[in-house]
């Protein structure tokens, strides 16, 4: 390289970099730089998307924590009326004009379990249990939310026309037992619901493994017609190589009578070999689908020209002598490759799913489990349990709930802060890597083309030196 290239080579360098207003724009910049530049853009990049993922989580926190103020509202309320029932000045009728609206604050409470949502997702009903993935590397807190529903509060047949005149406070036993047995008919049914997802998930455990080793039969089977195929159709390439034919628009215009014996046996031979291993495999590199004439087929040994033109036109590709299945798939072992894969796919995604189900199936019942077992604690008690100390169990669940989520979220701000702070620290440390020194490029800019121009002036001058002394010579 001379000293022009090597200068042309770095003004190059030169303009890109203050075209791109960065030092490295390649590996050969610098490989080292550019493995740590590209490092910390993953973590800017994984810090970002962490941030929008905890902002997403607090939003949820926030969409719980306001469900759960109508909730606390509406179980306050029930303390009042609850107070109010006790009074011993009050008759069954007026007991049972209070219970209404209780009735209606207990409808209220787990309606807003059931219809507090986000992004589709009940977050009040015990089934929400998600992971914040906050960080570069995915990590986070988790947020668990108990359920809030009646039932999980041991609010389910709370009736202040049960309570005694006295105004003692007791909670009717029957209604505690009636609790009792509501949760276990749903104990039940969850179990029955398990059952079904066992059996489902059995089922499509075999499936998967069915589809998995048909799939290994017909990745097996592929691999063979395609080494048939290709020993074909080198067969035919050679057979005709040695017998002049380039092409197989020559070979269908070749009268089999116009080469030898020999020639013409072992090219029809090989050709029907190869229409056979290629109907086989499901493929026609060589083009034989594309022929339309039949009697050049014919002549060739080959058969079923119109099915050829048929395929050729409907599907894009076609073999001599392929049949169609039902499907209007072509029969061919690519075809039952691609059957199969797909088929193990669906059973794989399938099998997944079932897993889920079965797995969330299961979780109900154990919490129900839990609640039943609970329940009949307060049943065992219930002559001793007080209507206020129901509801204020009630309320400080609420309430225990509530400072978790407001914990979470005040975490949530921290992470979120965090992260910014990580970002444009990082950001800043990838930019001390990769973006360019105007100033100093611009300098060395200037001083790559002073020296260009002292090059062009110098061959110039050495140009019109040579040409004076050939005038001089010839002079």
């Amino acid at each position: 390289m001379t000293i022009n290239s090597m200068t042309m080579s770095h003004l190059q360098t030169s303009m890109l970099r203050l075209s791109t207003m960065q030092r490295i724009n390649s590996a050969a910049d610098d490989a080292a730089g550019l493995a740590i530049s590209n490092a910390l853009e993953s973590q800017v990049r994984g810090l970002d998307m962490g941030t929008h993922n905890t902002l997403n989580m607090q939003s949820l926190v926030t969409t719980a924590e306001g469900g759960l103020s109508t909730i606390s509202d509406s179980l306050q309320r029930m303390r009042e009326l609850s107070i109010q029932a006790s009074n011993g000045i009050m008759t069954d009728d007026q007991r049972a004009m209070i219970q209404t609206e209780v009735a209606q604050l207990r409808d209220h409470i787990n309606m807003t379990t059931r219809n507090t949502q986000w992004n589709g997702m009940n977050i009040l009903d015990g089934s929400f249990n998600g992971h914040t993935a906050s960080d570069a590397m995915g990590r986070g807190a988790s947020v668990n939310i108990p359920d809030m529903s009646t039932i999980a509060l041991g609010l389910d047949n709370f009736d202040v026309t049960r309570m005694p005149l006295g105004g003692d406070g007791r909670v009717d036993r029957h209604a505690s037992a009636a609790r009792t047995s509501a949760l276990g008919n749903q104990l039940t049914n969850a179990q029955n619901t398990l059952a079904t997802r066992n059996a489902e998930m059995n089922v499509a455990r075999d499936t998967f493994a069915t589809a998995s080793g048909n799939f290994a039969q017909a990745e097996v089977n592929f691999q063979l017609a395609e080494s048939n195929y290709n020993s074909s159709r080198n067969r035919l390439n050679d057979a005709m190589i040695d017998a002049g034919v380039t092409s197989i628009d020559q070979l269908m215009n070749t009268n089999p009578s116009n080469l030898s014996d020999a020639a013409a046996t072992e090219i029809r031979n090989a050709l029907q070999q190869y229409n056979d291993s290629a109907i086989a495999f499901g493929s026609d590199s060589l083009g034989l689908a594309a022929v339309t004439d039949a009697t050049a087929l014919e002549n060739w040994g080959i058969d079923s020209a119109d099915q050829i033109q048929a395929n050729q036109v409907n599907y894009g590709r076609g073999v001599a002598g392929a049949t169609l299945t039902a499907n209007d798939d072509m029969v061919g072992q690519i075809g039952a490759f691609d059957t199969a894969q797909s088929t193990f796919a669906g059973a794989q995604i399938a099998f997944d799913s079932a897993v889920f189900a079965r797995d969330q199936a299961q979780a109900t019942v154990g919490r129900l489990q839990s609640m039943v077992s609970q329940s009949s604690a307060d049943t065992r008690a219930a002559f001793s349990s007080s209507s206020l100390n129901v509801l204020d169990n009630a309320i400080s669940q609420v309430n225990s709930a509530r400072a978790s989520l407001g914990a979470i979220s005040n975490r949530f701000d921290h992470t979120v802060a965090s992260n910014n702070v990580s970002m444009l620290n990082q950001a800043a440390a990838r930019s001390r890597i990769v973006d360019l020194d105007v100033a100093r490029e611009t300098s060395n800019l200037r001083r790559l083309q002073i020296l260009q121009q002292y090059q062009i002036a110098n061959q110039r001058n050495a140009q019109q030196t040579a040409a004076t002394m050939m005038l001089s010579l010839l002079g």
